[in-house]
């Protein structure tokens, strides 16, 4: 069955129904947001390992993060517990964490009926094959991607914020994430979690062809923002690769990830000062990103 026309009209779509896929749908439920639940099989959703343990050493700790946003898995965990223990008991309580033993089938049953009974969450049973993201069926860009950009660069950057993780580097790759940049370094640079972060840009050979909306500037403001900062890297008219500039203008280091990178912004990435890492091949790629990363982080140390 093709679902196409019901997922257009669908404001947010989870793929897979493992422990991550569900929270993030009912997050995204509970906030009266239509979303889809995809999983290949209704009756795997939750499914625990041979050995159905939740939390243990450090993945305790997460289960009460969790739980503290408001999340399902403790909550089923309490009511399918076979046996729990306090693990590390002789050592300090910073490295002390719960773990039980639960009862594989009655956790999924009641996760499942959870998410049945869940006001804006649907399930389907099927595989998803492609992804379309970027454009429509016939090809034709959506005009919206700046504001799916948008949403995506904040709404990952609270998550991080609210979790208390300090990134010594965050690494963004594509169109989706070139707001990103602009973000940590003026609106979110003085937050705890980012104040010491460096960014590094992926660039790539493709990316998307139309112009962005005349009101992207406004869109895009946030606190710490101002239109000098953006207005003469995103003109009137601006494309996608005044975007890619605009991610570029911010980032600490830049990485040219295939061979047919636009010229431009390479030389717009230079003329800013901003350490280029040129096209590697795969035998000697994972140690030159490695040495790059240590190249920005070591930067004003």
């Amino acid at each position: 069955m093709n679902y196409q026309t019901e997922i257009c009209k669908t404001q947010v779509v989870v793929i897979g129904a493992g422990h991550a896929g569900i929270e993030a749908a009912l997050v995204s439920a509970r906030m009266g947001v239509d979303t889809v639940l995809f999983t290949l099989s209704l009756d795997a959703l939750a499914n625990l390992p041979c050995n159905p343990s939740i939390g243990g050493t450090a993945k305790g700790h997460l289960v009460y993060e969790i739980d503290a946003l408001g999340g399902e898995m403790g909550r089923a965990a309490d009511l399918v517990t076979l046996q729990s223990r306090t693990l590390n008991t002789g050592k300090g309580a910073a490295v002390q964490s719960k773990r039980i033993q639960a009862d594989r089938r009655k956790y999924q049953a009641i996760m499942k009926k959870t998410l049945e009974s869940t006001d804006h969450l649907r399930l389907i049973q099927a595989e998803v094959t492609e992804l379309l993201w970027e454009t429509d069926e016939n090809g034709k860009e959506y005009d919206d991607n700046d504001e799916r950009a948008i949403f995506y660069a904040r709404g990952v950057l609270e998550t991080v914020k609210k979790l208390r993780w300090c990134p010594d580097l965050l690494h963004c790759q594509g169109w989706v994430s070139t707001f990103v940049p602009l973000y940590i370094k003026k609106t979110y640079s003085e937050e705890p979690s980012f104040r010491d972060s460096k960014v590094v840009f992926s660039l790539f050979g493709d990316m998307p062809k139309s112009e962005l909306q005349e009101s992207i500037i406004e869109k895009l403001m946030l606190r710490g923002i101002e239109r000098s900062d953006v207005e003469d890297i995103l003109p009137q008219g601006a494309t996608y690769k005044d975007l890619y500039k605009l991610a570029i203008a911010y980032s600490d280091g830049v990485i040219q990830h295939s061979e047919n990178v636009d010229p431009e912004l390479l030389e717009f990435a230079r003329e800013k000062g901003i350490p280029v890492l040129e096209y590697q091949p795969a035998e000697t790629f994972a140690e030159a990103i490695n040495n790059f990363y240590d190249e920005i982080w070591s930067q004003d140390k």
